[in-house]
């Protein structure tokens, strides 16, 4: 019975199995090449496997489907001089966003309070947010024109008091998109899976920024500790690797670097929603975003005059006219 051929051999340059006669050898190289590149194919097969996967905004993420418009409410957050909004600017930028806000009435976003720099109330049109859908229902890209996507500017804030929330009055409403209602009963994340949707850093390393291209969404569990204003759910696991400068210290130091399958928000993350489906398939803000592993609760704020959720929901920015800023801690 013939020998099994090797891939890449020829039987009349290596038959030397079949022949024992030393002069009826070949020359090792010839026949020791088909062996190398089969060992090279091997090894490159095995390094790929050992590259890290491509993390994302939400690590384990995925961007939501290009017609599932219940996710464009869900906005970029940043200067808007680095949303191209004022180009004349010296450091002006088309696509430098670090924070997120989600639409809630089509003239008011909902945000991360600590995204607003500073204490005093910023010059209005200071901060923009950026929807991915515009009204001729195309989405925009990063490779395009900052134009390709929705951008539109905050003309005042309103802090929530002791907490990490901020309400901003757009300068015109966006009427092409579906604001998302408020789910203000965090239990109701108990009996189902939460989603954290972001426009965050993709990179697994945390505390090191990284590129921002796009909105990304996940599924995780949540949990809400009893009586607390705060939503939990899982940070991801996460083990320190390779070797970074501390650029406020000058020292190196090891990442933590996610290492979980299950989505979980990342750097630039902050002013994300935390959102939970009903059975016909709405979506409901029930949590902002604040922390890797946490959300503040917006059920806390349902009956609180100094910051009107329902109220907001109803009019719109009109419920707003008669607050002013105040940076409350």
């Amino acid at each position: 019975m013939p020998m099994p051929q090797l891939l890449g051999t020829h039987p009349r340059t290596c038959s030397h199995a079949h022949n024992t006669s030393p002069d009826a050898w070949p020359a090792p190289r010839a026949c020791a090449r088909p062996i190398l590149l089969l060992l090279l194919l091997v090894s490159l097969v095995l390094v790929t496997a050992a590259l890290p996967t491509p993390a994302h905004a939400i690590v384990n993420g995925q961007a939501p489907a290009d017609d599932d418009t219940r996710y464009d409410a869900i906005a970029a957050f940043s200067h808007a001089r680095w949303l191209g909004l004022n180009p004349e600017h010296a450091n002006a930028r088309d696509h430098n966003w670090y924070g997120n806000a989600t639409l809630i009435a089509p003239d008011v976003v909902i945000l991360a309070k600590h995204l607003i720099k500073g204490n005093a109330e910023p010059p209005a049109g200071e901060y923009a947010v950026r929807f991915r859908r515009k009204p001729d229902g195309s989405l925009g890209s990063k490779k395009g024109a900052a134009d390709s996507f929705h951008n539109v500017k905050i003309v005042r804030f309103i802090t929530a008091p002791n907490a990490d929330l901020a309400l901003g009055i757009l300068e015109k409403p966006v009427e092409h998109i579906k604001p998302i209602a408020l789910g203000l009963d965090a239990e109701a994340l108990d009996q189902a899976e939460a989603i954290i949707a972001g426009w965050g850093s993709e990179s697994r390393f945390r505390g090191v920024g990284g590129p921002r291209n796009q909105l990304l969404i996940g599924k995780t569990s949540a949990l809400r500790p009893a009586g607390a204003p705060a939503i939990r759910f899982p940070a991801g696991e996460v083990e320190l690797r390779d070797w970074r400068e501390n650029k406020e210290t000058g020292e190196m130091e090891r990442k933590p670097y996610v290492v979980t399958d299950d989505p979980v928000v990342n750097m630039f993350d902050s002013g994300g929603a935390l959102l939970r489906e009903t059975e016909d398939g709405q979506l409901r803000l029930t949590g902002v975003i604040v922390t890797y592993g946490g959300a503040v609760s917006l059920d806390h704020f349902a009956d609180d005059e100094r910051f009107p959720l329902n109220a907001v929901v109803e009019q719109g920015g009109e419920a707003l006219t008669d607050k002013s800023f105040a940076h409350n801690p």
